[in-house]
Formats: C-alpha cells, structure tokens, sequence
C-alpha cells in the first residue's frame, strides 16, 4: 500500500524515472521504507538543484539539462510550493534586473509544456511589461531591442 502510494506520488510530481527506480527496488529487498526514503532523499536533491539554478537565471546548461536528465516536467514545486515560473518571474541578478531573459521563460514554457496558473501569470505578466528603468536595464545588458525607426504610413 505505501509502496503504491509513493509511486504515485512520484509520478504526478514528475519524476517517472524516480517512480521506475522505487518499483525496481522495492521489489527486489525486503526493507522497503529504507528504499522509498533513498529515492525521496535523491528526488528531493534533485528538485533542490533544479530550483537553485532557476533562481540564478541559468536555463540552457542549467535547468533545461537538469529537468530533462531527471524527467521531471516543467510544472514541478518546491516545498513552498512555488513553481519554477515562480523563480523565473521573481529572482533578480546583481543590478536588481531580471535573472531570466524574456528569450529563456519563452524557450522554458514552450519545451517542457509549462503554463502559468493565475498567480505566476500576474507576474509574469508584469516582468514582461516594459517600463522606462526596464528598458534601460535591458539596454545596458544588451538584451533590449532598438526601437524601429522606419518610415510611417
């Protein structure tokens, strides 16, 4: 029964692989807890790394490479239960500017299928809104693009 529980968990957090790993090992020992509290614990560090590098602002070599090679999906919480979107839309670097560029949260939503709930979609919303210091942030890290300056008509 805790065995199925814990499989079941696993799964709808996303972590197929895990879930596969915890039915291999239970089947073949005979302490069973011991085993589904080692694949929590690897399961828990996972996510741990995941969500360090999504609040560094690193997408491409960081948590795309981590979501993929854990089988985890884009829609995975925290023990808070904040969403990746979360760190994304919240986690600043140095200069108080956005950690992750407009380019990766589009790359990261498209790829693993990860759709804002109400509260992510009213800040992502805002960070996505181009305000005067925004775009001189922007400016000034070269991710802004020039306004166009063609011909009217």
């Amino acid at each position: 029964m805790y065995v199925l529980v814990a499989v079941l968990i696993l799964v709808i957090l996303g972590g197929g692989i895990l879930a596969y790993c915890l039915v291999a090992l239970v089947n073949n020992t005979t302490d069973k807890n011991v085993h589904i509290r080692e694949v929590l614990k690897i399961y828990g560090k996972c996510l741990d790394k995941v969500f360090t590098l999504a609040s560094e602002g690193k997408y491409k070599h960081g948590v795309n490479v981590c979501l993929r090679r854990s089988d985890f999906m884009g829609t995975v919480r925290d023990e808070e239960g904040k969403s990746i979107l979360h760190y994304i839309a919240s986690c600043k670097s140095g200069n108080n500017a956005p950690a992750w560029t407009i380019t990766a949260l589009e790359e990261f939503m498209k790829d693993h299928k990860c759709l804002p709930n109400a509260v992510d979609y009213d800040v992502l919303a805002f960070l996505s809104w181009p305000t005067p210091q925004r775009l001189r942030t922007m400016r000034s890290l070269g991710t802004a693009r020039p306004p166009h300056r063609g011909r009217r008509g």
